[in-house]
């Protein structure tokens, strides 16, 4: 005979650092500064669907602001509602983005996962204008963002328009801002401090 359900779940929200550049940036989860949120849930919420939000912050500066939304139910519902515990990683870019990583949801008897691989909430492309956003620029902070097209070719002098949640050059597609030139998005190059993983230096 199997045991029964614990009357409570267990939710956990962690934020783990991915990457190398040495600044002070924080992590804030619900006003509260914090990179590892545990809760628990009367069994009573299963079905209901529970709110977070993420602040990754450099000094008084918020960068970025991540909603976080969890179903607290089975990922199949054949499995019932018993689950025991959830849980929802994400990862702080220290170029300035909060990325899910992924969630993972456990029952007595049943586990299931999914990875969310820590990519961009936009893809890079020339079909589409996917492309840095200065959340700050002294120190530098970027995240990639859907951002509108601009006129300038590969090569052209290039500027920035404000935004309430950043500041975006106006290259076309395929094209990044920096120091003051349109430069190639490409899968190959250097890193720069500052920008995404996936923004390279190549020309």
């Amino acid at each position: 005979m199997r045991a029964p359900c614990p009357p409570t779940i267990d939710y956990r929200l962690f934020v783990t650092l991915d990457g190398l550049r040495q600044l002070p940036l924080s992590i804030w989860i619900d006003g509260a500064q914090t990179s590892d949120l545990r809760e628990t849930y009367d069994r009573s919420m299963v079905g209901t669907t529970i709110h977070h939000t993420i602040e990754l912050r450099y000094q008084d500066a918020v960068l970025v602001r991540r909603d976080v939304i969890a179903e607290l139910a089975s990922c199949r519902p054949d499995w019932g509602t018993d689950i025991l515990s959830y849980e929802d990683t994400y990862a702080e870019l220290d170029s300035g983005d909060v990325r899910a990583l992924g969630d993972e949801i456990r029952g007595p008897t049943w586990a299931c996962s999914g990875d969310a691989f820590g990519v961009a909430g936009c893809w890079l492309g020339v079909a589409d204008r996917c492309a840095p956003v200065v959340e700050l620029a002294s120190p530098l902070f970027t995240r990639l963002a859907w951002v509108p097209a601009g006129p300038k070719q590969h090569g052209d002098a290039c500027s920035f328009t404000s935004y309430p949640d950043g500041a975006y050059d106006d290259c076309g597609n395929g094209l990044f801002c920096y120091q003051g030139t349109c430069h190639t998005l490409c899968a190959d190059g250097g890193v720069i401090d500052g920008y995404p993983r996936e923004v390279l230096l190549c020309d």
